[in-house]
């Protein structure tokens, strides 16, 4: 029977997807120490664990026996986007990838209905970049109070502050924001 180095593997496709071992151990519901331990090839999981392992990083138990580190594919269909609609102002934000999660990135879509803002919103955390790209219309962005105007196909990257979004104009905004976390 040839041999594999199981450790080695759960250790490349974790590194590969930027997670931590703390990550995987929450993910896998494993100590952090049994995952180390496998990793560094002092211990063997049991198939229980080991299958555990496979599913919190996205792929199959014999992904990880044969080291296979094809990144995995993921598809959201529209109809199964997380979204979030306010009903007063009818802006809606939608998450694109919960993929991108586990890597410090989220992807949102948002359409901001024609003479609506989100008003005010906190400064993220520290160490926060965000990216945004309008899609259609205009969006006025107030960063810390000072108003920058975004049109169709323009884009805007900038540190955690304040920030409110609002559409001056009369047909729907819709950008992308992409946050990115340290």
């Amino acid at each position: 029977m040839e041999e594999f180095d199981i450790g080695r593997n759960i250790r490349n496709r974790r590194q590969m997807l930027n997670m931590t071992l703390a990550q995987l151990a929450e993910k896998s519901n494993l100590s952090t120490t049994m995952i180390s331990e496998v990793e560094r090839g002092l211990k063997m999981p049991s198939v229980k664990k080991a299958y555990q392992m496979a599913l919190a990083l996205n792929c199959t138990l014999s992904d990880l026996i044969t080291g296979s580190v094809e990144a995995p594919i993921h598809i959201v269909r529209a109809e199964q986007k997380n979204k979030l609609l306010d009903q007063d102002s009818g802006i809606e934000r939608g998450i694109l990838s919960n993929a991108l999660l586990s890597q410090g990135l989220e992807l949102l879509w948002f359409t901001i209905p024609a003479q609506q803002s989100t008003a005010e919103l906190p400064q993220n955390k520290d160490g926060v970049t965000e990216h945004i790209t309008v899609i259609n219309g205009t969006l006025s962005c107030k960063l810390n109070d000072k108003e920058y105007i975004l049109e169709k196909g323009d884009s805007i990257t900038y540190e955690a502050m304040k920030t409110e979004y609002s559409n001056p104009s009369n047909t729907d905004c819709e950008f992308i924001l992409l946050i990115k976390s340290k």
